[in-house]
């Protein structure tokens, strides 16, 4: 969706026709609505049969709704406004913002449920108001100044207003890859992108425009997570674990939408084989399967793993899942349409930044293609449970228990551990080490000698200043939700309009932050193992060869092996970026140049990725610099 607000028609629709460009590279129809000073206007992405979908802009009662959105509470709206349910699937999610900005005025957003961005042209009193999700999972971007006001889904359609808007925040860059974007967010933060002059409504706000003032652009927040964490009090484990499963459910079939043409997208992890066998269940009770899809590497000889807790192929475990559940197709996809390389141009689209760890997203688009291809309308994953709900840390817990002064609880956890640490000096430190750690002074962090953002140290002093951030849970999981939540990530929408599939991780929702915020700290590892709360609330749901083990997956672990043959471009890439202006703010020349040196051949048996990595992130900078130029 987009629209534009301005003092001259003339230039409003000039500007609009450059922002639609952007939009109609999809060859999705357009929608839209324009009257002397503003334009609003929107993409029609899908047709999902059952799906409420948006057929004409809404408009009615001098109100007029464009909206990105996916509301979850559409039966309960539909009991307010007095809708009978079998009348629902005729009435879209924007008719349903219509009436309850009708009936609530600007008390509207907090009403809603689910991954939303709109706007609501009020023609009566000349005012635009604005909304976004409480989760952050719809998107809404805009610029501002004396003369317009114009606002997008995505970051892309406000480029092409001129220069200015291409200006890069070199902080917002490093931050995103080498902090990997999980670093403390203040407030006044939450409105700032990786461009200086592009802004976003951040989530849990809305935002209003009087038409006869463009200077009084006002935010307000009406959703904060804070406010609504209450500690969940249960009697027994039992009770938790089923709560916490509950939870989950609640999420996977939200996101389901009551739509059967599903896929998810499904590694050995914890998080995906969760969500992926709550689906599988749900459908079951419709007769139909679920569709998974994991990355497997090609060929896998010569491939050996980094460590003994880490899987080079995810396919077998993910397999051993899929068939103790027995309502899972599962697809291995290897890299398909191309290598890491290959997808640069592919991947910046859809994500819009030089995302970290760029070398997963070729595989993670390659999925998307093949669920759309094979007929899925949505595709379900799990990107945020490793830092959300599967997070279980003894170390934090300790930390947490100690904060809240809750020493009995302490002690039963701490000698639980004893209980089921080996006799040795190693299993000593592991038990007590936590409580030592979490009264030591903060210790002085070292630099380290990396190409990649000077102007931050490096990846070792930082990520030690999280480690000291992080002594307790609360800490850890307030970092990380609201890294989630205010954080650069990817627009939703912008991956559905490349794929053409709805995207949903039914835990990256505000129900499951509220969750997770709430949970008491023993029960996250209640006994000697770390994710405890998840191993126990799958007992039935995944075979023990998966709730037992310790091991990691590693997804795209072929990558080294696919960029080979690419090898000599990518070095000729990384020295054409050096020479890149923008990129000098970024990166130590010297320490690149020594570095493509030292890697002018590829031996992928032999070679550590960490070089290939910081490479890679090279190439994809100055390849994301060029698409600005």
């Amino acid at each position: 969706m987009f629209g534009i607000v301005g003092r001259d028609g003339r230039d409003v629709f000039s500007k609009s026709r450059l922002i639609q460009s952007v939009g109609d590279k999809y060859n999705y129809p357009l929608m839209r609505y324009a009257d002397k000073n503003i334009l609003l206007g929107k993409h029609k992405f899908f047709e999902i049969p059952g799906l409420h979908n948006e057929n004409k802009l809404v408009e009615s009662s001098g109100l007029v709704v464009v909206s990105s959105s996916l509301l979850d509470n559409r039966v309960e709206l539909a009991d307010v406004f007095g809708i009978k349910r079998v009348d629902l699937p005729q009435f879209s999610d924007s008719e349903l913002i219509r009436r309850a900005y009708l009936r609530w005025g600007k008390d509207c957003a907090q009403r809603l449920d689910g991954m939303f961005a709109f706007a609501v042209w009020d023609n009566n009193r000349e005012l635009l108001y604005l909304a976004r999700d409480q989760a952050g999972n719809g998107s809404l971007y805009y610029v501002w100044n004396e003369d317009f006001f114009a606002f997008a889904s995505t970051q892309k359609q406000l480029l092409v207003l001129g220069e200015k808007y291409r200006e890069v925040n070199v902080m917002a860059i490093s931050r995103l890859i080498k902090e990997k974007g999980i670093y403390p967010i203040p407030e006044s933060e939450y409105h700032k992108t990786i461009y200086e002059n592009i802004l976003k409504l951040p989530p849990g706000h809305f935002a209003t425009l009087k038409f006869c003032d463009f200077a009084a652009l006002k935010l307000t927040k009406y959703y904060d997570l804070e406010d609504n964490v209450k500690l969940l009090r249960l009697k027994t484990n039992r009770e938790y674990e089923e709560a916490y499963l509950d939870c989950i459910n609640s999420a996977v079939l939200t996101a389901l939408g009551g739509q059967t043409a599903v896929a998810s997208e499904m590694s050995s992890g914890f998080d995906s084989s969760v969500v992926s066998c709550l689906a599988a269940d749900e459908l079951k009770k419709s007769g139909v399967r679920l569709n998974s899809y994991v990355f497997s590497p090609s060929d896998k000889n010569g491939l050996q793993p980094i460590s003994a807790q880490h899987l080079v192929d995810e396919f077998p475990l993910a397999k051993i899942i899929a068939d103790f559940n027995g309502n899972i197709d599962l697809t291995a996809c290897v890299q398909g349409e191309g290598n890491a390389y290959a997808l640069i141009d592919d991947c910046l689209d859809w994500l819009e930044t030089p995302v970290y760890n760029f070398c997963n997203m070729g595989w993670i688009l390659n999925i998307r293609r093949r669920a759309a291809k094979d007929g899925a309308k949505i595709i379900l994953n799990a990107s945020m449970g490793n830092m959300i709900i599967s997070c279980g840390n003894y170390s934090r817990s300790v930390g947490q228990l100690l904060k809240e002064r809750r020493l009995m609880t302490l002690t039963g956890l701490v000698a639980n551990r004893f209980a089921h640490t080996p006799l040795s000096w190693t299993g000593f430190k592991v038990a007590v080490a936590p409580l030592l750690r979490y009264y030591k002074p903060k210790r002085k962090v070292i630099t380290d000698e990396s190409p990649l953002w000077r102007d931050l140290c490096g990846s070792v002093a930082k990520f030690a200043q999280l480690d000291e951030y992080c002594k307790t849970f609360d800490d850890y999981l307030r970092l990380y939700v609201y890294a989630s939540i205010y954080g650069n990530k990817p627009s939703a929408m912008l991956q559905m309009a490349e794929s053409g599939i709805i995207v949903r991780d039914p835990l990256q929702s505000r129900k499951v932050f509220e969750f997770a915020r709430s949970m008491p700290p023993e029960q996250w590892a209640l006994d000697y193992n770390d994710r405890s709360l998840i191993r126990r609330s799958s007992i039935g749901l995944l075979p023990d060869e998966k709730r037992l083990s310790n091991s990691r997956g590693l997804q795209g672990t072929d990558w080294l092996k696919q960029l080979a043959p690419d090898w000599p471009k990518v070095l000729d890439a990384a020295r054409i970026a050096l020479r890149q202006p923008q990129i000098g703010e970024l990166v130590n020349e010297n320490a690149f140049v020594k570095c493509i040196e030292r890697n002018a051949k590829l031996d992928v048996f032999e070679h550590q990725s960490a070089d290939v990595r910081e490479i890679m992130q090279l190439v994809v900078l100055g390849r994301f610099f060029q698409k600005l130029d």
